[in-house]
């Protein structure tokens, strides 16, 4: 079983350390530096980033503009 690992930063803006957890140890995770717009029409719109693990699996994180 794998689980995603999330350092979250000191600063809200500020990107976390996604990592991806394996039986035999973690991998880095790398962010996508084109967001997805998900919600265009409300108040805050709200991106999704994308993490991708050298293994294959995705992270998604969402979070307002």
């Amino acid at each position: 079983m794998t689980d995603w690992i999330v350092d979250a930063p000191s600063q809200p803006r500020a990107f976390p350390r996604v990592r991806h957890g394996h039986p035999n140890g973690t991998l880095d995770a790398v962010r996508d530096h084109t967001p997805e717009i998900v919600a265009e029409l409300r108040v805050v719109p709200i991106v999704r980033w994308s993490y991708r693990c050298p293994c294959g699996s995705t992270y998604r994180l969402e979070r307002p503009r």
